[in-house]
């Protein structure tokens, strides 16, 4: 991951890159940051964030990360990968109440009833999903305080936000543009 910052502000880009690093080593979706390239200038006041970032994977369904076994009462759920169990207990209780769902233990589940194809088919983890709000919460974690009138802009594989205290001039959003035009040019981001 490559990171610029830019400001005519040299105390100020510093500051800025120290908590872009800090809050980037916190972030669960790092993984998918290329590419990270801010302008901030303080007189303005303006803050300009260009992130470009990798795909997720594909989603994954409800069968994809269980497995049934049926019994006379109904079937016994199967998730041994402790990240989806939630979201595979949550979709059962929503299903059929807490009163036909019994987590029997750390991977199965109990289900008094039949589960048909509307649950298999279900999707239990969208990455496309996970990533805009791991981006969101970075984007609200990087933007200076005070800065709450926003613009964002988003392209295949690029966000961009230009923050203010102001309202957003088109110069800021024209640089911002600018920006995104050479964020796949890795000699400008």
């Amino acid at each position: 991951m490559r990171l610029v910052v830019e400001s005519p502000d040299e105390e100020g880009r510093i500051a800025y890159e120290r908590t872009i690093n800090t809050v980037l080593s916190e972030s669960t979706i790092k993984g998918f940051i290329k590419r990270l390239k801010v302008f901030a200038d303080p007189k303005e006041p303006v803050f300009i964030l260009i992130i470009q970032f990798a795909r997720g994977g594909g989603v994954l369904k409800f069968s994809e990360v269980a497995t049934l076994k049926f019994v006379r009462e109904g079937a016994i759920v199967v998730c041994e990968n402790d990240k989806f169990m939630p979201e595979v207990l949550r979709i059962l209780w929503e299903k059929f109440g807490s009163e036909k769902v019994e987590q029997l233990s750390r991977y199965e589940i109990m289900v008094k009833g039949e589960i048909g194809e509307d649950i298999l088919n279900t999707i239990i983890y969208d990455p496309e999903k996970e990533l805009m709000v791991g981006l969101m919460d970075l984007i609200l974690r990087i933007v200076p305080e005070g800065f709450r009138i926003r613009k964002y802009i988003r392209k295949e594989g690029l966000m961009a936000l230009i923050a203010s205290e102001d309202p957003i001039k088109n110069e800021w959003v024209e640089k911002a543009l600018k920006m995104m035009e050479g964020a796949d040019d890795t000699s400008n981001l």
